[in-house]
């Protein structure tokens, strides 16, 4: 990859790693009846279904019983995918804006 941005994807995935952390609190609350968060606890929740994608559902799809330390890094490996995503995506949008489309008369 060019110009990958180590820098982009540490905070990115820290991001990603926070606000999984504070979706999957809300949602385990919210199972539990312990919280009432409204509309955003309960989209913080929701988002935590999308968040825990790549590794925790194949892990249950495959039925593999999971212990903590195997969420921990599924959780840590779900942070870095998203940060990878997040700073592919900055830097195409960085470069569209480096080279504006130049219109061409006829």
């Amino acid at each position: 990859m060019k110009n990958f941005n180590y820098r982009v994807l540490i905070i990115s995935a820290l991001i990603f790693g926070v606000f999984t952390f504070l979706s999957l609190r809300i949602a385990v609350s919210l199972e539990e009846g312990i919280g009432i968060y409204g509309l955003i606890g309960i989209i913080a929740a929701k988002s935590f279904e999308v968040l825990c994608f790549p590794i925790i559902i194949i892990f249950q799809l495959l039925n593999i019983r999971v212990k903590f330390p195997i969420v921990i890094i599924g959780f840590i490996i779900d942070c870095l995918f998203y940060g990878l995503l997040a700073e592919r995506v900055f830097y195409l949008v960085r470069r569209k804006r480096k080279f504006p489309h130049v219109p061409t008369e006829k």
